[in-house]
């Protein structure tokens, strides 16, 4: 009785190991970087903006609140636009290798793993948001509009 014999494409993909994890957390730990300069500087650029709400009545509570909002909002859209993008791309792209390799372009989306990356993107979005949360909690009117 002969044996299936599989593409060397198949065979071979184990060697790859975890390079995938870590190129994923690498890719997390730049977006993550990236988001907390970017919500750094969108405080430091809405100083007055903040002042004023704190001194219309918004607590320390409620800027830091804004803050991470700000944040959740931010990876909400780009998981609401990375994930179906995401799943379209990696069918048509696995198609065409499937066909390259002469095997059945099967595809399936699990759906648990998706479901934590989005909530792990978010928490992940929060933690990075605290420094500048903190940032602006320390924030004094008084010496914001004086500045200005």
């Amino acid at each position: 009785m002969l044996e299936a014999q599989r593409p060397a494409e198949i065979v071979n993909s184990s060697d790859v190991g975890g390079v995938p994890a870590l190129l994923a957390m690498m890719l997390g730990a730049a977006t993550a970087i990236s988001l907390a300069v970017t919500l750094a500087a969108s405080v430091h650029r809405r100083r007055a903006e903040f002042a004023l709400l704190q001194a219309l009545g918004f607590t320390r509570r409620d800027l830091a609140s804004s803050v991470m909002w700000q944040a959740t909002a931010t990876i909400g859209v780009g998981l609401l636009v990375g994930i179906p993008l995401g799943i379209g791309l990696g069918r048509l792209l696995w198609i065409a290798f499937a066909k390259q390799l002469d095997v059945v372009p099967h595809t399936s989306v699990p759906i648990n793993p998706l479901a934590a990356v989005a909530i792990i993107a978010i928490v992940v979005a929060n933690v990075a948001a605290m420094a500048p949360a903190r940032i602006v909690r320390r924030l004094q009117p008084a010496s914001v509009f004086r500045s200005e």
